[in-house]
């Protein structure tokens, strides 16, 4: 009898524990695709993207990627896109 009652009792919070994991992956996955759909591209027209930054500062994404990385150059990121704002950090 006691036996079954901890079963049940450990259930229970493995229940609840488990629930909570599970309903903060979910939420932060929507989130996370909810961001990515809704930031395709921002509407400013003084924001570049990967590729127009590369083009501007005649540099190769991959060089533009190191730099991002390494915190050498200012950007910021929408979803899993970086995004430079051309007038304040690029210098134009």
């Amino acid at each position: 009898m006691i036996i079954m009652e901890q079963n049940i009792n450990f259930q229970a919070v493995l229940k609840e524990l488990l629930e909570s994991i599970i309903d903060d992956c979910i939420t932060r996955a929507m989130n996370k695709y909810i961001n990515e759909l809704r930031y395709d591209r921002p509407i400013n027209e003084n924001i570049l993207g990967m590729k127009e930054a590369s083009e501007y500062l005649k540099m190769s994404k991959a060089t533009m990627y190191s730099l991002t990385m390494g915190r050498q150059i200012p950007y910021y990121k929408m979803g899993r896109r970086n995004f430079f704002n051309y007038l304040k950090e690029l210098g134009a």
